[in-house]
């Protein structure tokens, strides 16, 4: 079994690589089917599209694997919470392959209405509804995404596996972007300044288990007395 500082540091090194990740997905290859003149961009850059939806999957798998690597340690400071963090993890995945499927189908639209004779009223009416079905998929996708940070640093926090400092304005910055990300969902305007904070807390946090890992003592703990040739050498902490 892995000690609590590798596994910690196995957690830091794909948490890093999905803060690599995602601006290049984001912020770099997606632009162009994102914003709301997709029809006119989107089908002269269909490869790095593509491209970049192919790194949505590592990006998901990042996530998942973050769950499943720190479960050992995780489910000791509280496995129902643990449990969730791999369940909305999963879940996640799902959300995000119909986030994709949405790009896709913009993809399409836009080449649709970039060939000779297209219908361009009806392409345009239909990429209306591809565009408001990709928002609802992205933000649905962002609130588990940003859900798993918040569960992921409570747990920190609730187990000092971290400097309680550290964990607890990691949990109030993954609150603040959680709720920023939903509010698309409830008709408001999405505030993407509001994300910097879980982003400098993803940042510290991921730094801190790169160099130090979960912190042993943090669950070394056990009511259970430890026996030695036959004799009960009591409880330790």
């Amino acid at each position: 079994m892995r000690s609590a500082k590798s596994v910690g540091r196995i957690v830091g090194i794909l948490s890093l690589g999905r803060m690599l990740l995602a601006p290049v997905v984001y912020a770099v290859l997606l632009p162009p089917v994102l914003g709301t003149s997709f029809l006119a961009d989107a089908a002269g850059s269909a490869l790095r599209i593509r491209v970049a939806l192919l790194l949505t999957f590592v990006f998901g798998a990042l996530t998942l694997g973050i769950a499943i690597v720190g479960l050992p340690v995780l489910r000791r400071h509280g496995e129902g919470l643990a449990l969730t963090l791999l369940s909305l993890s999963v879940v996640g995945c799902a959300t995000l392959a119909i986030d994709d499927r949405a790009i896709l189908d913009m993809l399409s639209l836009s080449q649709a209405d970039a060939a000779a004779g297209a219908p361009h009223e009806v392409i345009r009416a239909l990429g209306g509804l591809a565009r408001t079905t990709w928002r609802w998929a992205h933000f649905s996708n962002l609130v588990l995404s940003h859900g798993t940070l918040v569960l992921l640093s409570l747990i920190a926090y609730r187990g000092a596996l971290v400097p309680r400092a550290l964990a607890a304005f990691a949990l109030a910055a993954a609150l603040l972007s959680t709720g920023a990300v939903a509010m698309p969902l409830l008709g408001y305007r999405f505030e993407s300044l509001l994300l910097v904070p879980t982003a400098l807390g993803q940042l510290a946090l991921t730094a801190w288990l790169l160099v130090r890992g979960f912190v042993e003592r943090a669950f070394q703990g056990s009511s259970e007395p430890q026996r030695v040739g036959g004799l009960t050498l009591g409880a330790h902490t």
